[in-house]
């Protein structure tokens, strides 16, 4: 399509109504007083929700990138509020595309609206890297007969959120250019718009209700890079799904560690060395290794998909006697480590000022390999009083520990770095005192590693003779 095309005059439809929730009039005396709190809702805290964070109303996006933004002051608090250019991207591209879009904010007396205008013109298939020369305000708005949209786009040339003084409602209108194009898009808008209008009120309820989100992503690795990167490797190693020969759910699985892999690497910066304690099926170590880091993987025992490695990923069996064991690698890795996971802060610290880590507990255990039944806070869950006992241990050990919700396919997925130490590396005061704090720490504890699937089958051999 021809960026410099007029389209005809749309035709505008209703095709979707939501009433609004009752938390928005609980505390107000009359429908006047409630659009007053309901304008200022979506004029800001709501308005920007809905603006920077779209992956919250549909999963099939992946974010936002905002292009150009322009806040404006009309006279008398009525008109143009705001304009804001944006490019949603899908959160699958090899199988949807990204759309441009114009988002407009209104508001009069009368009603609030939200207008949102998709916009295309001839372009690559990938999205260009760089827009600093590149004018996106000389788009036009999209052809609804002609033009592809996304799956999470309703194939329109416009659609309206409009928020009445005069109801207790909020209504969906969207922009046809033809009776025709009416005929053929009409469902499929109809149905986006509708959960639209229900993820918008719901923005609004928690807002009043004083919702705070429980955990906070990207604060060591930033969204943007990370979704870029989780791309890269993804495309590369999404074959594993299909060729994935152990009894978990690859889908789950093969991603879930593509998540590890690729926080790891950008949280590396650089080419850098590192040691996966209890490995399991190495997958972890193969991906980092393939991306350039010199590693190797370690467990107890062999599973027969290492087979399917090549010799460049590393994987040895042992038993990790970890009270008297230390590394070269920069980094020790412990993904869902078991009991050796109290023990890599420990075996990094000794290991080195250097020497750094990352784990992402998952079943809670002890110093002594036993389960781990510790002092419970009651004021928090099993989980994340596990990791209070393991923020201590980390701290003890000299380190700074630095959570991080990682975006990954998994409930435990709070990922603990210990990259920076509480003394100087001249500190030998501080060296010797964290010393002596791990000494206490782990003074008396006999390690009891579990056994090898070799010696389980030994076992039940055993049973089954007597």
């Amino acid at each position: 399509m021809n960026c410099t095309t007029e389209l005809n005059p749309c035709q505008w439809h209703i095709l979707a109504t939501k009433k609004l929730d009752s938390v928005l009039f609980a505390s107000v005396q009359d429908c006047e007083e409630a659009f007053i709190k309901i304008n200022s809702l979506v004029t800001t805290n709501v308005g920007e929700q809905w603006l920077f964070e779209p992956q919250q109303i549909t999963k099939t996006i992946l974010r936002a990138d905002i292009l150009k933004d322009t806040k404006s002051l009309p006279e008398e608090g009525s008109g143009l509020l705001r304009t804001t250019y944006r490019s949603l991207l899908p959160r699958s591209p090899h199988k949807d595309t990204f759309i441009f879009q114009k988002v407009e904010l209104l508001s009069s007396p009368e009603a609030v609206i939200v207008e949102h205008t998709p916009l295309f013109c001839p372009r690559d298939p990938e999205l260009p890297s760089d827009f600093s020369d590149f004018d996106i305000t000389t788009l036009a708005p999209c052809d609804c007969c002609q033009d592809k949209y996304p799956s999470f786009h309703p194939e329109v040339s416009g659609y309206r959120l409009y928020l009445s003084r005069a109801e207790s409602v909020v209504k969906a209108y969207a922009c046809f250019k033809s009776e025709a194009c009416l005929d053929a898009h009409s469902s499929k808008a109809t149905h986006i718009l509708g959960k639209m209008l229900d993820i918008l009120v719901k923005f609004m309820s928690n807002h009043v209700k004083g919702y705070v989100k429980r955990v906070n992503h990207d604060v060591v690795i930033p969204k943007v890079p990370y979704q870029n990167m989780y791309h890269e490797v993804k495309v590369k190693f999404h074959h594993w799904v299909a060729k994935w020969p152990e009894a978990t759910d690859p889908a789950k699985f093969v991603f879930e560690e593509l998540g590890i892999a690729t926080f790891l690497h950008l949280l590396w910066e650089k080419k850098s060395s590192f040691v996966d304690l209890g490995c399991g099926n190495g997958f972890l170590t193969h991906v980092l290794s393939e991306l350039g880091h010199t590693g190797r993987g370690i467990d107890i025992s062999r599973r027969q998909i290492w087979e399917m490695y090549p010799k460049s990923t590393v994987l040895e069996v042992e038993t990790i006697v970890p009270s008297s064991q230390t590394y070269a690698e920069e980094w020790l890795v412990g993904n869902h480590s078991d009991e050796l996971t109290p023990w890599i802060p420990v075996m990094a610290a000794l290991s080195g000022y250097d020497s750094k880590f990352m784990i992402l507990p998952c079943c809670f255990y002890d110093f002594s390999g036993a389960k781990y039944s510790g002092v419970m806070d009651g004021k928090v869950g099993k989980y994340e009083n596990y990791c209070l006992y393991l923020q201590e241990i980390m701290k003890q050990c000299g380190y700074v520990p630095e959570p991080e919700y990682l975006r990954i396919p998994s409930t435990k997925n709070l990922a603990w770095v210990g990259r920076k130490r509480t003394f100087e590396r001249d500190d030998k005061v501080g060296e010797e005192a964290v010393r002596n704090q791990i000494i206490a720490m782990v003074q008396g504890v006999h390690f009891q590693p579990r056994k090898s699937d070799r010696e389980k089958s030994k076992i039940q051999a055993e049973k089954k003779r007597h």
